[in-house]
């Protein structure tokens, strides 16, 4: 290189280079953060639709327990619930992607079930990154396709002897049994709270017992319990009791361990309810910690699809 061409180069100073540079590394911070709250970000909201009649709810974050094949197996699925295997239709997610754009295996997050005291009201509820406006229009398109029998209510699809299906203004999409359940679970309520069904975290569940439960936990009145995914599934669950009275450990330990030879073969909880440990917190609450395997989550998943299933299929409310 020649003085003259080393005249000519025009030079930068240090200061100036790390000043582009930050600015570039900025503008790619800024662009990360606007991609994450547009497309990833998520509040957990889906808890907060539960009708305030709610006996029992399951929660089950799609994110952390989804990765788990049981659960895509049996859960899944139960978004096609009675669609028609019509020759000529392709799946119905694939075809409600189509006419809305949600994908449900990018864009679900969460999946709340919840029964009301009179068992065949049912509230399922699918929180997720979901567009504010058209799915409904288009969940209506893809009923359509299938011939069924729809109408609309004050911007809900009620199909002619089954669901309602709405958006709550959170995106919530809410399938419900019938009108009416429809209506108090897009009001929402403090069920969840009541309950003790944890709103965020893997999943849980969460049972208002109205003090029936038989033998040594007479006057239980709610049950509920977290979940935290390992190898195994380890579940914590807290066991409430009316009134204040002590009660010996050993008695709620042989209560709990009783509920094995209850509970049905194919829940997939005779042994963790058998095996369960067993802790005083409060004269009237226990702890009960136990490890879910995950042939029993096999199972359980099953079970829980095929009660989900039953629900839907029963005669709505009038």
């Amino acid at each position: 290189m020649n003085e003259f061409e080393q005249r000519a180069r025009p030079s930068v100073s240090f200061g100036r280079l790390m000043s582009g540079f930050s600015f570039v590394i900025l503008l790619a911070a800024a662009g990360g953060i606007y991609l994450y709250f547009a497309h990833v970000a998520y509040a957990r909201v889906a808890a907060r639709h539960l009708p305030a009649d709610t006996q029992l709810a399951v929660r089950v974050d799609v994110e952390t327990m989804l990765v788990l094949e049981p659960l895509r197996t049996h859960l899944l699925p139960l978004f096609d619930l009675g669609a028609p295997s019509t020759i000529g239709l392709k799946p119905r997610h694939d075809r409600f992607r189509a006419h809305t754009g949600v994908d449900l295996a990018r864009d679900l997050r969460e999946v709340v079930v919840g029964i009301g005291s009179n068992e065949q009201n049912w509230v399922v509820i699918l929180g997720g990154k979901f567009p504010p406006k058209g799915v409904i229009d288009g969940l209506e398109a893809v009923l359509a396709e299938e011939h069924v029998a729809t109408r609309r209510e004050r911007g809900a699809v009620v199909l002619d002897n089954g669901p309602a299906i709405a958006q709550a203004d959170d995106g919530a999409l809410i399938v419900a049994s019938g009108p009416a359940c429809l209506t108090a679970a897009l009001t929402g309520s403090q069920a969840y709270l009541v309950l003790g069904l944890p709103p965020e975290g893997a999943g849980g569940f969460a049972a208002a017992l109205a003090g029936s439960s038989p033998g040594t936990l007479a006057g239980l009145e709610r049950a509920s319990g977290a979940f935290q995914l390992g190898g195994d599934i380890d579940a914590d669950v807290a066991l409430r009791f009316q009134g204040d009275q002590a009660r010996p450990n050993a008695r709620i330990a042989d209560g709990v361990h009783g509920l094995a030879s209850l509970v049905p073969v194919d829940s997939g909880l005779r042994r963790p309810l058998a095996e369960a440990q067993i802790q005083q917190r409060r004269p009237n609450e226990f702890g009960v910690r136990t490890l879910v395997r995950r042939d029993e989550l096999d199972q359980g998943a099953g079970w829980l699809g095929r009660a989900i299933r039953a629900h839907f299929e029963a005669v709505p409310e009038p």
